[in-house]
């Protein structure tokens, strides 16, 4: 274990088992989560606001499940219409052809005419 920079480890006889720096720092910033925690779970709470944080998250959750159902509508109508532009892209082609076909038989009743 290296010492912070500035920090001289004790080296020798004289020297402890941990150098001074490091029970000072478990010492001061080694809080656990219940050390943490704990004070804010002693105030108490009115009712009115944990039934507001309640509230807030019922109508989160709420919004995310709605957001979600539009955007899987809006998907499958997307799918759809994929579907719909290939099947126009085809009835294009098949009316080109047959408007050359229709090209060719009134060239030929033109020609039999004259």
């Amino acid at each position: 274990m290296e010492p912070p920079p500035g920090r001289k480890m004790r080296v020798g006889p004289s020297a402890r088992i941990r150098p001074t720096w490091v029970s000072t720092y478990i010492r001061v910033y080694a809080m656990t989560l219940t050390d943490i925690v704990q004070p804010v779970l002693d105030r108490k709470l009115p009712a009115a606001l944990v039934a507001a944080f309640l509230l807030q998250t019922a109508g989160a959750l709420f919004w995310a499940g709605s957001a979600a159902e539009r955007i899987a509508t809006l998907e499958r109508s997307a799918v759809a219409e994929q579907d719909a532009l290939a099947r126009v892209a085809v009835l294009e082609s098949q009316i080109a052809t047959i408007r050359a076909s229709l090209d060719r038989i009134e060239n030929k009743l033109d020609k039999r005419q004259n």
